[in-house]
């Protein structure tokens, strides 16, 4: 009698100590596998603010006045373009309207300087001046001459080197008439205002005349 509930007890505590199949299962759906060590990606936001850190810096406008919109859009500012009376001139530096390079402009001054660091929406002003006029005329030789008529006004300048220059104000309203030496070959006058050529004449000959 006794031998029997000893066996009965000796199997309860076996049974009671060891994991059935179906705990083993529900263990292993349980406990989270190990994971091994990897490198992180960083997540989107973090390589967003990491590019936000960046330094947004006013562009130089001085090295491409009639790019300035378009280097200033790229760093989220706008400007107002003025000329020397601070009459408004944007229309002329926008690519979409049809007064752009119309008359040309030479870099003054911007109100915010070159390379200072920008944050957020930024307004900045962008003197402009009326590019000068340049009047040139490559003779064929030394030795020729120019006549300027302003108005009523008459003068020569004659002996002139094979080229000859002069810078005139904004609007300058005088004709010049340039003549060969005697020398065969070409007598060009080229009047320009900044980088814009906006007129060209050419004569050949010895004593041959041009106007411009």
């Amino acid at each position: 009698m006794w031998g029997s509930a000893a066996i009965a007890v000796a199997a309860m505590v076996v049974l009671g100590g060891c994991s059935t199949g179906s705990d083993s299962a529900e263990a292993a759906r349980t406990t989270p596998p190990a994971s091994s060590p990897t490198a992180e990606t960083p997540r989107p936001s973090e390589v967003a603010a990491e590019a936000d850190d960046e330094p947004v810096l006013m562009p130089d406008l001085s090295k491409g006045l009639y790019t300035a919109v378009e280097d200033l859009r790229s760093v989220g500012a706008h400007a107002a373009f003025v000329d020397e009376a601070g009459d408004d001139v944007s229309s002329q530096f926008d690519p979409e309207s049809s007064d752009f390079q119309s008359t040309p402009y030479v870099f003054v001054s911007q109100s915010i300087a070159a390379g200072r660091g920008l944050s957020g929406y930024t307004e900045v002003t962008v003197k402009v001046k009326h590019a000068d006029t340049t009047i040139t005329v490559d003779f064929s030789g030394p030795g020729g001459s120019i006549t300027e008529l302003d108005g009523s006004r008459l003068s020569q300048s004659t002996d002139l080197p094979q080229q000859w220059t002069k810078t005139l104000p904004y609007e300058y309203t005088s004709d010049f008439t340039a003549t060969n030496p005697n020398t065969a070959g070409t007598v060009t006058c080229t009047i320009t205002q900044g980088s814009k050529t906006i007129l060209t004449n050419t004569a050949s000959g010895p004593f041959a005349s041009v106007t411009c």
